[in-house]
Order: structure tokens, then sequence, then C-alpha cells
């Protein structure tokens, strides 16, 4: 029965991640494409953008329950903090474009669009930076074929310069492109030869 339920939790999330995330990586051009312009209809598009964060996250937990095993503790503490990082995104993403009806790709930003800026700005770079550390420890533990790993750092580097398309949604647009791409071909869904279970020294997270 538990194992029944679990099974189906995760279906739902990879449901979430490749629906959410996939949405989301639609709509992020347009965003960048809008503001570039300082088109009109910014806002509206700015309004669809927050599914991009939640199947990042959902993709996240995905991810890790196929895993089957911990890496080190400072790569699960990446992993907990990016995903923090990514919610405190989502809440600063849905704030900015929601909490105020001003158009700030023409007008300038009011107070509180600027407060939820800044909180979607720090949430999204924070997310990067965690999950490099989150890939570097995949790598390190040697519980799934170093390249997912390295391809999460890899992605998550990119999304720092993709900033200056737009922020902060350039910045979480290569990382959710991960997390939706390990939820449609289920990664990891092999681990190393002769890999071993992950390590465990730190207190389990």
């Amino acid at each position: 029965m538990n194992s029944d339920l679990k099974i189906g939790n995760s279906s739902r999330l990879r449901l979430v991640a490749i629906a959410a995330g996939g949405f989301g990586l639609i709509i992020t051009p347009l965003l960048m494409a809008a503001v570039q312009v300082d088109a009109d209809w910014y806002l509206m598009v700015g309004r669809m953008h927050f599914p991009a964060y939640i199947g990042a996250m959902a993709g996240m937990l995905y991810f890790r329950r196929r895993l089957g095993a911990k890496p080190v503790f400072w790569g699960r503490l990446g992993f907990w903090l990016a995903f923090a990082a990514l919610f405190l995104g989502l809440v600063g993403d849905v704030g900015l474009f929601w909490s105020d009806n001003s158009n700030f790709a023409i007008e300038a930003l009011t107070t509180i669009q600027a407060f939820f800026f800044t909180v979607d700005l720090i949430g999204a770079g924070f997310a990067q930076v965690a999950l490099i550390y989150y890939g570097l420890g995949l790598v390190w533990s040697d519980i799934v074929r170093d390249r997912f790993g390295w391809w999460l750092v890899a992605l998550a580097v990119v999304g720092l310069p993709l900033s200056f398309l737009h922020v902060p949604a350039g910045t979480i647009f290569a990382t959710t492109v991960f997390w939706v791409a390990a939820a449609i071909w289920d990664w990891p869904s092999e681990r190393p030869q002769g890999g071993q279970p992950a390590s465990i020294d730190g207190p389990s997270l």
C-alpha cells in the first residue's frame, strides 16, 4: 500500500514537472522578447511565467526520489537550499507580476513590485549557486553517472549570464530545462559501473 502511494506521488510529481515546467519554458522566450521591445503585453505574459518555478521544484523532488541513495552532506544541503531559493523566487515572481497592474516594461516599478523583484532576483540567483553544489555533490558521491551532475552544474552556470536577457526568467531557464528533461527521460535511470551507495557524512536531510 505504501509502495503504491509512493509510486502515485512520484507520477504526479513527474506530470507537474513536465507540464508546468514545459509551459514555463515556452513562456520564458516570449517574456524575454516582450521586455526587449517594451511590449504592452509584457505584464500579461509575465503573469504566466511562474509555472517555470513549479516545474523546476517538482522535477527536483522527482529526481531525488529516483536516486535511491543520498549524495554527500553538502550535496544534500545544496539540494534543499536550492529548493528553498526556488520557492522564494516563486513567491517573488508571483508578487512581481500580480501585486500591481503597472506594466514595468513601459513604466517604472512600483514600490511593491520593486520589493518582489528583489525577492525574485535573490531567490533565482541563489538557487543557481546552490544547484552547482548539488550537482558537484552528485558527481562526488558516485551514485549516478557523472554526466548528470556535470550537466546540472553547467546549466546552473549558464543561468547566471542569461540574467542579462531577463531577470530573473532568464536566470532559471536553463535550470528548468534540466529538471524537465530529467522528468521526461526518467533521470537517473542508471548508476555508474561499480557505483557505491552514497556516503553519509553528516545528518540525514
